[in-house]
């Protein structure tokens, strides 16, 4: 099975009960955890919100090859913390949002699912983590490394190392 890479991000709550707490569903429903990275604490991105974001970036080997199986498994994590997330084009607090990053070097496009996920490049507080577990996993579309990803990001969100997990 090939491994995939998530990125797990709350802001409401108990923001470090909530991660844990997806991270140990993630482990009984999608797949074992191979490597995780430091909590990493940021202001919103995209969104206007007086609460700031914990996020983590996690590799898994998965339990299932199939892309769709593996996201419908994780909404329903999702929307196990009580307040479904609402799938629109703007952001919004909540108690877990978990993405898929990579799934193997698979690509692929379509309206409910995008892999590699379509900003990575564009988010600090995604490949500080990612750097932090896998600095050389090497982006299939890009065909850049990730510290060379973030090397060239030009977020200047600040990304603030809370603690290990």
């Amino acid at each position: 099975m090939p491994s995939c890479f998530l990125l797990l991000g709350s802001n409401l709550g108990n923001r470090l009960q909530n991660i844990q707490t997806a991270l140990e569903q993630i482990q009984s429903r999608v797949g074992d955890l191979l490597k995780k990275s430091a909590l990493y604490c940021t202001a919103p991105w995209g969104m206007i919100s007086k609460y700031d974001f914990y996020n983590v970036v996690v590799e898994i080997n998965i339990y299932s090859d199939n892309p769709k199986e593996v996201l419908k498994k994780l909404q329903a994590i999702e929307n196990s913390f009580g307040i479904p997330k609402i799938r629109s084009e703007s952001y919004q607090d909540r108690h877990i949002d978990i993405d898929i990053l990579y799934f193997g070097n698979q690509i692929i496009s379509e309206e409910d699912l995008q892999i590699p996920h379509l900003r990575i490049r564009e988010r600090r507080f995604v490949l500080v983590p990612l750097v932090e577990i896998a600095a050389d996993l090497v982006h299939p579309i890009f065909k850049k490394s990730q510290q060379e990803l973030l090397e060239a990001c030009t977020d200047n969100l600040e990304v603030i190392k809370q603690q290990d997990l």
